[in-house]
């Protein structure tokens, strides 16, 4: 099986489009879009087109169109989000026109077949296409190898290093416990230290932090210099499409995590064994005093969110899945041709 990879955004468009200025991020979108119709000839060419959300994030679906009526090409499409509604983030009616978000139903329906994170999105989904999948988000544990603890007596030999890693449209859910972490550096001062990956620019106003980019060669080593994970999430319908990447990120390296209790995250943390699950500042605060106090509490809840991931999260334990639906379509190309024939 041979496959292409064709993203929207090259790493350079990505960089400006999280930039600041309306018109970076619509020269950002336009070169975007400039690739996408480049990208026409090699999706021609393929057997099978596995399609994340969308082809272009904005406007009617024209490439898709083309998939479907014109290049007659069997789309898996795959959905991670609740793409289908607005995130409230203060964006206007006309924003909302332009972003067209019943497009992702138009895609479903004519899709091939449909892969989902969450329950909730398999539900959501169904009722348009009932040829659909639930594939919990994979972490490749070949990769995302353990960290290594050095644990001295009962004692903080180190700066515990509280960490957060995410994009800097979610930024915003990191900040919004910034009143517990503003309380625990009072605590604990020169003990431990914040750091943050996925915008270097990012600072609080009340305590430091230590702020760095993203990058695809750094991830799983910069991952791995966290002590304790921080998950940070609205109680909102729209997380409910969330399937929790982030903590099985932090869980994969063998970080002990600490996540809002809502969608995914509480069906897969058990509380105080893999990672831990709060619903206040009061409970923020209480279970990153506790981690912070024990490095062995670290040690055995990050080496048991590891266990999980590795049974119930890791891409060997779903690969088969993946391959058993594009051999299905395969066979059905086939079949379809004999009966042509």
């Amino acid at each position: 099986m041979e496959i292409i990879f064709k993203p929207f955004y090259s790493h350079f468009i990505y960089e400006y489009f999280y930039g600041k200025g309306s018109l970076i991020k619509c020269v950002a979108v336009l070169l975007g879009s400039v690739r996408r119709i480049f990208h026409l000839w090699p999706m021609l060419m393929c057997d099978v087109v596995f399609l994340h959300l969308e082809a272009v994030p904005f406007g009617w679906p024209l490439f898709e169109w083309l998939l479907f009526n014109v290049f007659r090409k069997p789309v898996i499409y795959d959905i991670d989000d609740m793409i289908h509604m607005a995130n409230n983030r203060g964006r206007s009616g006309l924003y909302e026109i332009i972003r067209n978000r019943n497009k992702s139903k138009y895609i479903a329906r004519r899709s091939q077949c449909i892969i989902v994170v969450t329950e909730e999105l398999k539900k959501i989904y169904s009722q348009i296409n009932s040829n659909i999948t639930y594939i919990p988000p994979t972490i490749d544990v070949k990769k995302y190898l353990q960290k290594e603890y050095n644990i001295y007596g009962n004692t903080i030999s180190k700066p515990v290093c509280i960490g957060w890693s995410g994009s800097k449209t979610t930024l915003q859910y990191f900040a919004s416990i910034e009143p517990v972490l503003k309380r625990i550096h009072e605590k604990y001062k020169n003990d431990i230290k914040f750091q943050v990956i996925g915008d270097k620019s990012f600072k609080f106003n009340s305590l430091p932090v230590e702020a760095k980019d993203w990058k695809l060669e750094t991830e799983v080593s910069d991952l791995q210099e966290f002590d304790i994970g921080l998950y940070p999430l609205p109680k909102n319908y729209w997380v409910l499409g969330k399937g929790g990447l982030k903590a099985l990120q932090y869980m994969g390296v063998g970080v002990p995590v600490i996540a809002t209790n809502v969608g995914m995250c509480s069906l897969f943390i058990k509380n105080g064994v893999n990672g831990f699950l709060a619903d206040s500042f009061n409970e923020w605060e209480e279970t990153l005093s506790g981690l912070i106090e024990s490095p062995q509490l670290r040690e055995s809840v990050g080496k048991a969110g590891r266990a999980m991931v590795v049974s119930h999260f890791s891409v060997e334990v779903h690969s088969k899945t993946y391959l058993d639906i594009f051999e299905k379509i395969q066979h059905e190309k086939v079949s379809q041709f004999c009966e042509n024939k």
